[in-house]
C-alpha cells in the first residue's frame, strides 16, 4: 500500500491542501454575501436617520417637529 496515504505528517498535508483550496473557492462568495449584508443593514440604518440629537437646542428642535408632525396626524 502507498505509504503516502499514512501518518499524521500525511494527514496535516492533505488537511491543508483541501482548506486552502477550500478558501480559495469559498472566500470570494463569502465575501460577497458579507458584502451584500452591509449594504442591506446600511440601507435600513439610513432608513432611521441620525438618532436622537445630543445638544439642548437640537433636542428642543427635535421636540417641536416630533409634536408637529402628532398634530398633523391626529
Amino acid at each position: 500500500m502507498d505509504q503516502s496515504l499514512f501518518g499524521t505528517s500525511n494527514l496535516s498535508i492533505k488537511m491543508r491542501e483541501h482548506f486552502d483550496w477550500s478558501m480559495k473557492k469559498d472566500l470570494p462568495d463569502i465575501y460577497v454575501k458579507v458584502k451584500n449584508k452591509m449594504d442591506f443593514i446600511q440601507s435600513e440604518l439610513d432608513k432611521i436617520g441620525e438618532g436622537p440629537p445630543q445638544t439642548e437646542m437640537g433636542k428642543m428642535m427635535f421636540l417641536i417637529k416630533l409634536i408637529k408632525v402628532f398634530e398633523e396626524n391626529l
